[in-house]
């Protein structure tokens, strides 16, 4: 229900009701594939705004690109602001990646 809250969820019947919906399984409790199957399709909007916005940000010049740098924050941001930290993949290895993969010395919003 905290997620629910974080997303703007104010009304705790909505967020039981959603909980319920997505417990495929009907056990009480949301597996990481059930809570995040569920999670993108209720919030894929509202999530993809969300990071746009952060994108932004963080897009000091304008210009709709990142230097790595600055993707390695929004990353960072990213996982802070999806309680991901802890996880085991570090932005700057997906930094690492992304430019290994395009060869370019810019990021944009579609690369991440």
């Amino acid at each position: 229900v905290a997620f629910f809250k974080k997303m703007g969820v104010d009304d705790p019947k909505f967020a039981e009701r959603t909980f319920d919906a997505l417990d495929v399984d009907h056990d009480g409790s949301l597996t990481f594939t059930e809570f995040m199957s569920g999670a993108l399709l209720l919030f894929q909007d509202k999530l993809e705004d969300s990071l746009h916005a952060l994108f932004k940000h963080h897009d000091t010049e304008g210009d709709g690109v990142l230097s790595p740098g600055q993707a390695e924050g929004f990353l960072e941001a990213a996982m802070q602001g999806m309680t991901l930290t802890g996880n085991s993949t570090k932005p700057k290895d997906i930094i690492n990646r992304i430019v290994g993969e395009t060869q370019a010395s810019t990021i944009t919003f579609k690369d991440l």
